[in-house]
């Protein structure tokens, strides 16, 4: 009787589970333009986003084969719109009018690599290429990517200047570059070496230039991965906390960039047990949780669209997917000895999220998250990392 009860429970979820998937297809689908690019609001319009629709399309491809030809018009259209949009100059895609160059090229070669790999091999041949030129070679920021800033000027955007590499855009490109076979040693050493430098661990951190700038102005590491080695944009991502007993900064990693920077050292080439990455480990076990965003402050007295913790919570359920894939462990075991099924944990917990009209939706809008389609997008790659785990305990 009780297996009975467990295979129908079983069954119920995998029910649950399509629906879902299927009416998020739909969701998407029906927001295509007739472009072929998904669209994203600014200033109270909505422009075509290349890196939105780059988005889209990785989520499609993805979906299960029969989702994948119930929708095989809208995939085309998507991948027509984006060969098109590929600079004949350098390979690359950008957001228009030229940022997050690296981001987007990231997602494009993802897309069409796990549509049609020999068909588009060229085109991701390309965008690799630009990728493996755009990383820093030298100097504090090597293995980043920098990108530009732009401001408004007369109605019109202009560049303003350069960022410094993030992880954020590391992660993305690695994952790329690993799907699609990128083998160069010496870029893959870079990409190590850039994401050591934002762990967040006084252990495995000894980088001199990052522990001097911190010694120098009162921080001290605090664990987890942050956003980016620069104390000048500290309170723009995790912040810090002041501790009571030497009065020092304690800054503060967070979780989507500590599941980030645990697969980019995996997909890096990093061993199982080198220190760094058992340091990263071992700061998720210990912060393991899908209902908030760990390393931000928890405000669960505040509104839904106010709360730090909020923010970014689909991107971190999408790092977190992504790590724990690579990492292999189900059940995960947290630092309570707790035993995670982190696959259908994560499914039920998107599923339960998920909005009458198929879409996904963040009430804290920071990074584009109070955008349907980009959350709709995350969490569609999401499911395609956990159908995998899902099917075979079935």
């Amino acid at each position: 009787m009780h297996l009975l009860f467990a295979l129908f429970l079983q069954d119920e979820f995998a029910a649950r589970w399509s629906e879902s998937t299927a009416r998020a297809a739909e969701f998407l689908v029906k927001a295509q333009g007739d472009d072929g690019l998904w669209s994203r609001e600014f200033q109270g319009r909505r422009w075509p986003s290349l890196a939105l629709s780059a988005l889209a399309l990785d989520a499609l491809v993805r979906m299960p084969a029969a989702l994948r030809e119930k929708h095989k018009d809208a995939i085309a259209r998507s991948v027509e719109a984006l060969a098109k949009r590929q600079s004949a100059e350098d390979g690359g895609w950008a957001e228009p009018p030229g940022q997050l160059r690296a981001y987007v090229t990231s997602i494009a070669i993802m897309a069409l690599q796990a549509h049609d790999a020999a068909a588009n091999r060229e085109r991701i041949a390309r965008g690799r290429k630009f990728l493996a030129e755009l990383q820093v070679k030298e100097g504090f920021w090597a293995g980043g990517y920098e990108e530009l800033e732009y401001e408004m000027v007369e109605g019109k955007m202009q560049p303003k200047r350069l960022k410094t590499g993030n992880l954020s855009s590391v992660e993305v490109a690695a994952q790329a570059m690993r799907e699609t076979g990128y083998d160069d040693s010496e870029y893959w050493k870079r990409i190590a070496d850039f994401a050591g430098k934002c762990q967040n661990s006084p252990e495995t951190n000894t980088d001199p230039e990052w522990v001097k700038a911190l010694e120098s102005r009162g921080f001290k590491m605090g664990g987890g991965f942050v956003y980016k080695p620069d104390l000048d944009t500290v309170e723009n991502y995790g912040g810090y906390t002041v501790d009571s007993g030497d009065g020092k900064k304690v800054l503060n990693g967070y979780g989507s960039m500590s599941y980030a920077g645990l697969k980019t050292y995996l997909f890096a080439g990093l061993r199982k047990d080198d220190p760094r990455v058992l340091a990263a480990v071992r700061w998720l076990r210990e912060n393991y949780t899908l209902e908030r965003h760990p390393g931000f402050p928890f405000e669960s007295d505040r509104p839904a669209g106010e709360r730090k913790d909020r923010q970014g919570l689909f991107y971190y359920y999408l790092a977190m997917a992504r790590a724990l894939d690579a990492w292999g462990e189900n059940p995960f075991e947290t630092g309570d000895g707790v035993r995670h099924d982190w696959p259908r944990e994560m499914a039920r917990q998107l599923i339960s999220l998920q909005r009458g009209s198929g879409a996904w939706f963040n009430d804290q809008p920071r990074w584009w998250e109070g955008d349907e389609l980009l959350v709709t997008a995350y969490a569609l790659k999401v499911y395609s990392i956990l159908a995998r785990h899902l099917a075979s305990d079935r």
